[in-house]
């Protein structure tokens, strides 16, 4: 199966349980705490799904220009980190999981994998590398791959498409 239609059938999980809408539009919003931040990101945890995997938000910080950017701006943005995830996927290097659109009113952000676990795995991360190091056994997972990792000329929205998108 390929990336992005492993991202969908992730996608079909996420719908079919409301709670985890209802947990993204209240990180959309900064109701809760961030388990983790970047230069430009802050990273919610959104909870466990049915299939064992877990559900981060990745989403710009408000106080940086990237998380002021407008919905257009900031869905390319994102857009850069789910391609580039699905080209290290295809180059046979592991990245998270899933990479899926997200958009809440006038924000948009990714639902991506928690490669904390929720809190209970290894998660090691340097900012001068654009992997962390993750779990008991410290393998690597690519996790900083936005447009600065690897630039796509004339990007066009892929997962940010109508039907690969989640809105609520």
């Amino acid at each position: 199966m390929n990336y992005i239609e492993r991202s969908q059938q992730v996608k079909q999980e996420i719908l079919s349980n409301p709670k985890f809408l209802n947990v993204a539009r209240s990180a959309f919003n900064e109701e809760i705490e961030p388990f983790a931040f970047g230069g430009t990101v802050h990273l919610y945890q959104i909870g466990q799904l049915p299939s064992g995997l877990h559900l981060a938000l990745r989403a710009f910080r408000t106080d940086v220009a990237e998380g002021q950017r407008d919905l257009e701006g900031q869905m390319k943005g994102m857009e850069y980190y789910c391609q580039n995830a699905d080209y290290l996927h295809s180059q046979e290097n592991e990245v998270p999981k899933f990479c899926i659109g997200i958009i809440n009113s006038s924000k948009a952000g990714i639902l991506t994998e928690d490669l904390s676990n929720g809190g209970a795995q290894e998660f090691q991360h340097h900012p001068d590398n654009d992997y962390a190091l993750v779990g008991a056994d410290k393998r690597k997972v690519f996790v900083d791959i936005d447009g600065l990792f690897r630039f796509i000329p004339g990007l066009k929205l892929k997962y940010f498409s109508g039907k690969h998108l989640i809105r609520i």
